[in-house]
């Protein structure tokens, strides 16, 4: 504020004052990329721009590479952008903000940001082949513990198991009339209320899991020696469990399992040109 004052000989005197705005300039910045400037495809990315300098900022945003997927519509009036690109726009980006006023300023920016080739839903990726081998895993062991026409069940079975463990349970509480859902190797909603139903008709706390006490009495039915089940299971080195375990379950019976589960010989199948290892 710049205030002017005037003075004469006869002692008159007046003032009168205007106020300027000085800024630094026009800029525009931007913040990082997130969740960064490499990203996967189908991956949602997004940054800030800030605009200074201007009256009424109007952004807009282009693209260096051929056929992305970028529109006008990525950023918006406040300059946030939010893109989630396809797996046309696999390359390098050299975007470009540009920020206009209708007093004719110009100021732009730009950012890089590169984006890869996500994982295939039509292809075996890392996750699936890991999926695969521990379904492979989950066959030697259940194939390892069957004795004679019976079926010798091992493992903690819960909603969400998958493999030939969670088919022998389905099978057998099929043939008990407790199972009347597709024999699939998953273990989901079906599978768990049977659970509750063989639990309930056995004395066993209902909890539509294969813990000890379940494990045991569908073992004594398997094996034909129903009646003579005990609430413990024994690990490969003797160690006698004597606690249902489960998800957040802790203490000695947890690092047992964990120890038996982690021994145990696993044997896979080498890789091959079309299922690496």
């Amino acid at each position: 504020t710049i205030t002017i004052y005037a003075t004469d000989a006869s002692g008159h005197s007046a003032n009168t004052s205007i106020t300027l705005n000085v800024n630094s300039g026009l800029s525009v910045t931007l913040t990082a990329v997130m969740p960064n400037a490499s990203v996967t495809a189908g991956t949602p990315v997004s940054f800030q721009t800030y605009a200074y300098g201007f009256t009424a900022p109007v952004y807009s945003v282009q693209d260096s590479l051929n056929g992305t997927s970028i529109t006008a519509g990525d950023i918006n009036a406040s300059g946030a952008f939010n893109w989630t690109p396809i797996s046309g726009d696999v390359g390098t980006h050299s975007i470009t903000v540009t920020v206009t006023d209708p007093y004719g300023h110009v100021s732009s920016t730009q950012t890089t940001i590169t984006v890869a080739a996500g994982v295939s839903s039509a292809a075996p990726g890392t996750l699936g082949v890991l999926e695969t081998q521990l379904a492979n895993v989950e066959g030697q062991l259940a194939a390892a513990n069957s004795t004679g026409s019976g079926y010798t069940f091992s493992l903690y079975l819960a909603p969400g198991s998958t493999g030939a463990e969670v088919t022998a349970l389905q099978n057998l509480l099929a043939k008990l009339g407790l199972f009347s859902g597709p024999v699939s190797g998953y273990y989901g909603t079906q599978t768990k209320n049977a659970v509750i139903a063989f639990e309930a008709a056995h004395g066993i706390e209902q909890l539509g899991v294969v813990g000890p006490a379940t494990r045991n009495e569908l073992n004594s039915l398997s094996s034909g020696s129903a009646g003579t089940t005990t609430t413990t299971t024994t690990a490969a080195d003797g160690y006698v469990f004597q606690n249902f375990i489960g998800l957040g379950s802790t203490g000695t019976d947890v690092s047992a399992e964990i120890e038996d589960v982690c021994l145990a010989p696993i044997a896979i199948a080498p890789a091959t040109a079309d299922r690496p290892l």
